[in-house]
C-alpha cells in the first residue's frame, strides 16, 4: 500500500494533529491498537514535562498504522517511521523539504502551505464539527487552554452563530 514512510507519516501528522517532531519520534512501543491509543511525551514540551500524554487513535488512523506496521513486519519495537538509510529518527526535514514541496504541487496545493498546516487543518475540522475548546486543547497536546483560543479560537464564531440560529428554531 505505502511504497515508503512518506504517505503514512503525512498522514499521521494529518489523523492525529502531530507535529512533525513527534511523527519523527514515534514509535512502536508507544502504539497501542488493543486500546487504540498513542501515548508517547510531547517532544515540543518534554523540557517542561517527561510524562507521557495518550492520545487517541481514530478509525481512519488506525487502518493506516495497521498496515504501515504489517507491511514492516509487525514490529514491536523502533521507530513507527526510521529513516530508509540509518534505521534510526528520521532527519528534522525528512518531509518538509523534499516531498511535501512535490506533494503540494501535485496536489494542486498551494505552494505556501507548510506542513504544519495539517496540524493546524486537524484542529479546525475539529472545531468545526463541534468539538469544544477543552478536547481541542487535549487532542493538540496544548498546556494552555489559552493556546488553543489564540489560534483556534476564531473558529468558534459560526458556531456561536449556529447555536444562536438553533435556539431561534
Amino acid at each position: 500500500t505505502y511504497v515508503d514512510y512518506v504517505v503514512p507519516a503525512i498522514l499521521v501528522i494529518y489523523y492525529a494533529g502531530f507535529r512533525p517532531g513527534d511523527v519523527y519520534g514515534l514509535r512502536w512501543e508507544n502504539v497501542n491498537f488493543q486500546t487504540k491509543t498513542i501515548t508517547k511525551v510531547i517532544e515540543k514540551t518534554a523540557h517542561h514535562s517527561t510524562r507521557p500524554t495518550s492520545f487517541p487513535i481514530s478509525e481512519r488512523l488506525l487502518g493506516v498504522l495497521e498496515v504501515w506496521w504489517i507491511e514492516n513486519g509487525q514490529p514491536k519495537t523502533g521507530y513507527v517511521f526510521p529513516s530508509p538509510r540509518t534505521g534510526r529518527r528520521l532527519s528534522a526535514g525528512a518531509l518538509g523539504r523534499r516531498p511535501w514541496p512535490i506533494i503540494k504541487k501535485l496536489g494542486g496545493l498551494d505552494p505556501d502551505l507548510d506542513l504544519y498546516t495539517l496540524r493546524h487543518n486537524f484542529a479546525s475540522q475539529l472545531i468545526m464539527s463541534g468539538a469544544d475548546l477543552m478536547t481541542v486543547m487535549k487532542l493538540m497536546g496544548h498546556r494552555d487552554i489559552a493556546t488553543t483560543i489564540d489560534h483556534y479560537g476564531h473558529l468558534t464564531a459560526e458556531h456561536l452563530r449556529s447555536a444562536l440560529v438553533a435556539l431561534d428554531k
